[in-house]
């Protein structure tokens, strides 16, 4: 996916993919995930995306909805966050430097 945001470029296919979270099963109509990605020049993006019976469904008519995906750009500290929660310390650090006891 790629998206501009605020006249800047961001594409999940030329950033590095750092972290995953969830259920990429497109198959799956509840599946959910969360992608951390870095661009070359440093910044950060969560790349989200669902089914139809999760969290990131639209709705479409009364009866009807579909999955949707979305971009957010992160701050360095909210992706040090994002990744403090949803990766081991080794990946923490391998991103971020080690982090004293």
């Amino acid at each position: 996916m790629n998206k501009i945001i605020n006249g800047k470029k961001y594409d999940t296919t030329t950033a590095k993919k750092i972290e995953i979270i969830g259920d990429e099963n497109i198959n799956n109509f509840s599946n959910y995930s969360e992608t951390l990605y870095q661009k070359k020049n440093g910044e950060f993006l969560l790349y989200k995306t669902g089914g139809a019976f999760s969290c990131m469904r639209v709705q479409l008519s009364y009866n009807s909805s579909t999955g949707s995906s979305q971009i957010k750009v992160l701050s360095v500290e909210e992706a040090k966050n994002w990744l403090s929660k949803n990766a081991d310390a080794e990946k923490y650090e391998e991103i971020f430097g080690v982090v004293d006891e």
